[in-house]
């Protein structure tokens, strides 16, 4: 296993995808996010695995 150095350099193209994912995730306004307990998303998630 490799030692990770810091700063890590990645491609440019990846960095521009995270920044477009990231800005999307949080461009919703606070409104409309919904709290969630574990068991929630547990549920969700094994709803997707099926």
């Amino acid at each position: 296993m490799s030692k990770a150095t810091y700063p890590m350099k990645l491609p440019v193209s990846i960095i521009t995808r995270l920044k477009a994912e990231l800005t999307k995730a949080f461009a919703a306004p606070d409104s409309a996010y919904k709290p969630l307990d574990a068991n929630t998303v547990i549920k969700r998630n094994a709803r997707k695995r099926e």
